[in-house]
């Protein structure tokens, strides 16, 4: 096949597991099963064009059928993963978490009631519908004298080994928490029909200086350990244009938040008489985790994280979690839920191997439905739109690094698993996009 020929873009651009990986190590060895010397020539080749050849990359398809690769290049290589981490995380939720999870636990004490956190991040989130759950606490806390907000014994870290210390105002970097509260933001709307300014929750307004003025962005802003916002909302921004930035987790702020919402007086605690403490709100986790997939959303994994390591281990602490979790034998270096950390770092094989553990858990469909989809949904919808709808991947990018990790399926109508990784380049991620494209499209045509 020429590869000149190619399309271009018409559009802007623990046994078990041993056994899985040993069989991908060991196949790799023996690629070509699928792929000819002269097709493997050829993808080599379009992997070595200045954009992609100037930098570490590194490339695993895998046949889930035979369970061989057909083609490797730096496939036991370490890599910077970026949000391809969060293919763990979904694997490990997957693994150990139920369908559905209590956003809260209550514990009853004559006529006190207290209150503590799951980790679930959906209690009071704009973009879950937990009004009923909500709404039943609501009517519950009014038939008590005194209510109170347990505090963690030990608190998860805010931020994650590796993260940017400077990115706290960022929506990708919000803040983890043991009891989150309307997903831990401040959320600014611009209502453009009606020329208004919507801050959300209600609570954080007093603290917003807002101003109006040219462009079509919103602004926010604030300094590290204070909740003062400064909002700046460009007047051309679209209808209902919608930021988020992360507030400051203090317990004074959680009280706060919690009394705003349910409209009764909240106190801290630090202990809690003995008694049994009931889950309450029971929400879906295939909600939760298609939103962190399809978008690729930092704080929905890192609490989905810790809520596999409180399922696992009675704690919220993340690193627990993840040793609890973990299915290799020490070949990778994996520290939070996200992929903010640049501290991780995972091969293409190793990837691969979850994507296949994910598969067997989930079946094709499941597959279908979790992963952004290329041409049509999530991170991928705006890309790779020459042959749409056959490639079902998580992206990742930071600075300098893009990878892509998922599900192909080749023109004969076969899926294949493949881990398609970048590292240390310069410039953006979107200039590899069309010679990514034509690698992919390659594999598409051959597989």
């Amino acid at each position: 096949m020429d590869l000149n020929a190619l399309p271009m873009k018409t559009m802007q651009s623990p046994g078990f597991w041993i056994i899985i990986l040993t069989t991908i190590l060991f196949s790799a060895c023996q690629s070509g099963s699928v792929l000819s010397k002269k097709e493997q020539g050829e993808l080599a080749s379009a992997m070595e064009v200045p954009a992609l050849g100037q930098h570490f990359q590194g490339l695993v398809v895998y046949d889930p059928g035979t369970k061989e690769v057909v083609y490797e290049h730096n496939g036991d290589h370490l890599f910077t993963p970026t949000s391809n981490i969060k293919i763990l995380t979904l694997r490990a939720a997957l693994e150990n978490l139920p369908d559905s999870m209590p956003l809260y636990e209550q514990l009853n004490a004559g006529r006190s009631m207290y209150l503590r956190g799951t980790g679930h991040p959906a209690f009071f989130h704009p973009d879950f519908d937990a009004t009923l759950h909500e709404g039943q606490l609501t009517l519950m806390v009014r038939g008590f004298d005194s209510l109170f907000l347990l505090a963690p014994k030990v608190s998860p870290r805010r931020f994650g080994s590796g993260w940017a210390w400077d990115d706290y105002s960022y929506s990708y970097q919000t803040e983890r928490s043991a009891l989150p509260l309307f997903g831990n933001s401040l959320f600014v709307e611009w209502d453009s029909m009606r020329s208004e300014i919507l801050i959300h929750p209600d609570y954080l307004a007093q603290y917003s200086n807002i101003r109006l003025g040219k462009g079509k962005k919103i602004e926010v802003k604030r300094e590290e350990y204070i909740n003062e916002f400064q909002i700046r909302v460009g007047a051309q921004s679209p209808h209902e244009t919608r930021v988020a930035s992360p507030y400051f987790i203090e317990p004074y702020v959680q009280t706060r938040l919690l009394e705003e919402a349910l409209k009764q007086p909240f106190r801290q605690r630090y202990s809690a008489p003995a008694g049994r403490w009931i889950k309450q709100g029971f929400f879906p986790m295939d909600t939760v985790l298609r939103k962190m997939m399809w978008e690729s959303d930092n704080f929905l994994a890192e609490q989905i994280l810790l809520m596999v390591a409180r399922e696992l281990t009675d704690s919220l602490n993340t690193a627990a979690g993840i040793r609890a979790t973990r299915r290799d034998s020490g070949q990778i270096r994996w520290v939070d839920g996200s992929g903010l950390s640049r501290y991780n770092l995972v091969t293409p094989n190793y990837l691969v191997g979850e994507l296949d553990r994910i598969q067997s858990l989930i079946g094709w469909e499941g597959v279908q439905d979790y992963f952004p989809i290329n041409g049509r949904r999530g991170t991928l919808k705006d890309r790779y739109e020459t042959f749409d709808g056959i490639i079902y991947a998580k992206t990742g990018s930071l600075s300098n690094n893009y990878n892509l990790s998922g599900y192909l399926k080749s023109k004969s109508g076969k899926w294949y698993i493949f881990s398609y990784m970048h590292n240390h380049f310069i410039g953006e991620a979107d200039e590899l996009d069309e010679d990514i494209e034509r690698v992919l499209y390659y594999l598409h045509s051959k597989l």
